[in-house]
C-alpha cells in the first residue's frame, strides 16, 4: 500500500433494525470509485451485507475498522435528493435508515453506467404528448388552470371532486403541460387494482414514455422499470405507495389519486404514509403535489381551512351522469317483518330490475371470507387461531379455517374442540357466503366476488375486473378493492350489505372511514348513460356518516366529525405515537412496557397524554404477545424528543433485549 495515500471511511447504512451508520475502511483499489448513494457490500459479524453508502470521511473512527469487500454500482443509486428524502423518513418515522433504504432499490442486480440518461419520448413527440381529444367542461378548465399557474414551484393543491368529475383528465393534461416543460410525473394510486385501468387510460395519451412500479411486480420486471426510469427512458411513473421512490432525475409534478385511502400507509418498518412522503419529496425537489380525492382526510381539509393546501372543487360529473340516487333501507324493520336474511326486500327487487335490464350490479361488502367466526352453540366456545388471540374465519370453497392475521389454515372440524359437541354453527357474514346466497337467489346471472384471497391468486384479479368491464358478469361481490376509483359505465346499481361493519371498528377514524366508504362505492353507481341507485343497508340509519354520505355531503360531515376530534384531543389537534412492545414472554413483555413508560413519564411534561400500557386489542399475534401504549401530544417535536430519549435510556437495560419496540407515528390504526 502506497503510504503517502490518507486513508478514507465511508459511512454505510445496513439493512438492520439499528439506528446508528457503520464506518468501513475503503480499500486503496477502490480509492475514487466510492461515492454516497453507491452499494457496497461489507462484512458484518460472521456475514456479508449490502449497504448504502452515505458519506465519506479521513478521520479514523475509534477501534478496529473492517474494509469494503467491493462496490455493487458503477454510479450512484440514489441521488441527493433522494437521500435526503430517505433522512427525513428515517428521522420522521423514527425508522433506522438502513431499512428506510430498502425501498428505495429494487434487491437484484448491478447498476452500470447508463448510456440512455435524458433519452427523448419514445414513440411520441411533445406535441402529441400534450394534445388531448377530450373537451373539458368549465370546472374542469378553471381547475387545470390554477394547476399550470403553480406548476415549477413547490405547494399542494387539493382537487375535490365528486366521484366521476372528470379528475383522471386533469392529471394527465397537468402531467402533458409538466412534460412539455422538460420535467417528469409521479401518479399514485391506493390500489395495485387499480393499475391496469390506470395504465390504460396513461398509455393512451402517453405511449411508452410510462413506467409501473408496484409490490406485484416480479423482482426482474421490477428491475426493469426501476432502470428504465433511472436511465431517464420514461416521463411518468404510475403505482402505488413505492413509486413514490422512483428515481426520476427531475419530477415536477406529483398526483396522489383518492389521497384519503388507507393504503397509502405502510404497516411495516419504516411505516411510512406515502403521501405525506410525497409532499416532502415535492418539497425537495420544488415540484407541485395534487391531492386528488372525492372524501379528503381529516386532515387534509383541516390543510385547506388554515390556508396550508390551495383548493379546487368539482361538483358536477362529466358529460351526461349524474350522481346516483341513494336509498337507505333500515335492517331493524327488515328483522320486525321477519327477515332475517341478509338482503332486505328492497335491494332484491332492484337487482331483479337491473338483471332484466342487463345493467350490471355491485354489491359491497366489507368482510370476506364466508363467516366471520365458527361457534360451538351447546358450549359457546369460538374456535381461535391456535397462535392468535382472534377468531378464525370460515371460507367454504376451501372448507377450512384461516386466520387473517398470522395467516396459518386449519381443516373444519367435526366436533367441538372443547365439549365434543357437533353444534358447530357458522355465524356472521363474509364475501363467500353473499356469493354462495346471490348465486342460489339468481341462478342464471353471472356472478363473480373480488376480495383479497381472491386477488392473490396470479392474474384473477385482472381477469376478474376485465370480465366484468366487458360484460361477461351481471354482478360482482366485493370488498374495498372494488369500491373505489373503478369506471364500469354499465353499473346502475350498487348494494351495501352491512354499512355498520367499518363503524364497529375500535378506532377514532372509523366514522371518517365509513363516510369515505360508502362514498366512494357509491360512485360506482351510474357513470354511463344511465341513472345510477344504491342501497344502502343498515341497523343505524341515523348515524351522521351514513345520513351525510346518502347526501353526497362532505362539508356537513367534516362539520360534525371535527368537533368530536377536537373534544377528545385526536388528530388534526393533536399528534400521535402508537408504540408496539412485542415478545413472546408475555412477563417480559408487559415489564418491558411497564418500564419503558417509568422512564418515558420522567421526560415528559403535562402537554403529553399517555395512554396505556395495555394488551393491545388483539393481544397475541403469531404467537408474540402486545401490549400497547400511545402518546397524544400537540408538539411533534417533543413528541419524538422525549421518546428518542426514553429509548437510548431504555435500550441500556439487557433484561429487555428480547423485546421488539415498534413506533408507529400518525398512525392509521391503533389495533
Amino acid at each position: 500500500m502506497n503510504s503517502d495515500i490518507k486513508d478514507i471511511f465511508a459511512d454505510v447504512a445496513l439493512p438492520l433494525p439499528i439506528a446508528s451508520l457503520f464506518t468501513y475502511r475503503i480499500p486503496e483499489e477502490l480509492y475514487g470509485s466510492i461515492v454516497p448513494g453507491m452499494r457496497v457490500l461489507v462484512p458484518f459479524t460472521n456475514r456479508f451485507l449490502t449497504g448504502f453508502v452515505l458519506n465519506l470521511k479521513e478521520e479514523k473512527p475509534e477501534g478496529r475498522i473492517k474494509d469494503i469487500i467491493s462496490r455493487l454500482d458503477e454510479e450512484p443509486v440514489i441521488d441527493e435528493g433522494l437521500l435526503k428524502l430517505a433522512e427525513w423518513i428515517s428521522s420522521y418515522y423514527l425508522s433506522p435508515i438502513g431499512l428506510t433504504l430498502r425501498y428505495f432499490v429494487p434487491p437484484a442486480g448491478k447498476n452500470k453506467k447508463s448510456s440512455t440518461v435524458n433519452k427523448p419520448p419514445v414513440n411520441k413527440t411533445l406535441c402529441e404528448i400534450i394534445k388531448s381529444p377530450f373537451i373539458l367542461n368549465d370546472e374542469q378548465i378553471k381547475c387545470l388552470d390554477v394547476i399550470c399557474q403553480n406548476k415549477n414551484n413547490f405547494g399542494v393543491i387539493v382537487v375535490h371532486g365528486i366521484t366521476g368529475s372528470g379528475k383522471t383528465e386533469i392529471y394527465l393534461q397537468a402531467i402533458g403541460d409538466v412534460i412539455s416543460s422538460g420535467k417528469e410525473a409521479i401518479v399514485m394510486v391506493p390500489e395495485i387494482a387499480l393499475t391496469p385501468q390506470t395504465i390504460s387510460r396513461f398509455k393512451e395519451r402517453f405511449g411508452d414514455n410510462i413506467a409501473v412500479l408496484h409490490s406485484r411486480l416480479g423482482p426482474k420486471k421490477r428491475l426493469e422499470e426501476w432502470r428504465r426510469i433511472k436511465n431517464g427512458e420514461v416521463k411518468v411513473v404510475i403505482g402505488a405507495r413505492s413509486a413514490v421512490f422512483a428515481p426520476l432525475p427531475n419530477p415536477g409534478i406529483i398526483v396522489i389519486d383518492e389521497e384519503h385511502e388507507s393504503t397509502y400507509k405502510q404497516e411495516e418498518t419504516p411505516r411510512y404514509h406515502a403521501r405525506d412522503v410525497a409532499i416532502m419529496r415535492a418539497k425537495f425537489c420544488n415540484a407541485l403535489v395534487i391531492l386528488g380525492t372525492a372524501t379528503p382526510s381529516l386532515e387534509t381539509y383541516y390543510n385547506i381551512s388554515t390556508g396550508k393546501y390551495k383548493y379546487i372543487t368539482l361538483n358536477k360529473r362529466i358529460e351526461k351522469s349524474v350522481l346516483p340516487e341513494i336509498e337507505i333501507v333500515d335492517m331493524r324493520g327488515e328483522v320486525a317483518k321477519g327477515n332475517l336474511d341478509a338482503f332486505s326486500e328492497t335491494l332484491i327487487n332492484n337487482i331483479n330490475i337491473s338483471l332484466k335490464r342487463k345493467e350490471q350490479i355491485i354489491l359491497f361488502l366489507n368482510r370476506r371470507g364466508f363467516s366471520s367466526f365458527v361457534l360451538c352453540r351447546k358450549c359457546g366456545q369460538v374456535i381461535k387461531c391456535r397462535n392468535c388471540e382472534v377468531s378464525l374465519t370460515y371460507y367454504l370453497a376451501k372448507h377450512r379455517l384461516q386466520c387473517h392475521y398470522c395467516g396459518c389454515t386449519e381443516k373444519l372440524p367435526s366436533v367441538c374442540f372443547s365439549c365434543g359437541s357437533e353444534f358447530l354453527h357458522h355465524f356472521g357474514l363474509g364475501t363467500e357466503r353473499i356469493e354462495d346466497h346471490i348465486k342460489k337467489m339468481f341462478p342464471d346471472a353471472r356472478v363473480a366476488r373480488l376480495d383479497m384471497e381472491i386477488s392473490r391468486q396470479k392474474g384473477e384479479m385482472e381477469r376478474i375486473l376485465n370480465d366484468f368491464s366487458e360484460n361477461k358478469i351481471d354482478i360482482l361481490i366485493g370488498t374495498q378493492i372494488i369500491a373505489k376509483g373503478h369506471d364500469f359505465p354499465n353499473v346502475t346499481l350498487v348494494g351495501v350489505i352491512f354499512a355498520d361493519i367499518t363503524l364497529n371498528f375500535p378506532s377514532f377514524r372509523s366514522s371518517e372511514r365509513n363516510f369515505q366508504l360508502l362514498t366512494q362505492v357509491a360512485g360506482r353507481a351510474g357513470r354511463g348513460d344511465k341513472p345510477g341507485k344504491v342501497i344502502i343497508q343498515t341497523h343505524q340509519p341515523e348515524h351522521y356518516s351514513i345520513k351525510r354520505a346518502c347526501n353526497h355531503d362532505y362539508t356537513g360531515f367534516y362539520n360534525e366529525e371535527i368537533k368530536y376530534r377536537r373534544a377528545l384531543f385526536y388528530p388534526p389537534f393533536s399528534f400521535i405515537i402508537n408504540i408496539l412492545f412485542k415478545n413472546k414472554n408475555e412477563k417480559i413483555n408487559l415489564e418491558a412496557a411497564r418500564r419503558f413508560f417509568e422512564i418515558f413519564q420522567l421526560s415528559k411534561n403535562k402537554s403529553i397524554q399517555v395512554v396505556g400500557p395495555a394488551p393491545a386489542v388483539i393481544p397475541k399475534i403469531n404467537n408474540f404477545f402486545h401490549i400497547q401504549m400511545i402518546l397524544k401530544g400537540q408538539s411533534r417535536v417533543h413528541l419524538h424528543e422525549c421518546l428518542l430519549k426514553t429509548w437510548h435510556e431504555f435500550k441500556k437495560d439487557k433484561k429487555f433485549s428480547s423485546v421488539k419496540v415498534l413506533f408507529d407515528v400518525d398512525p392509521l390504526n391503533m389495533v
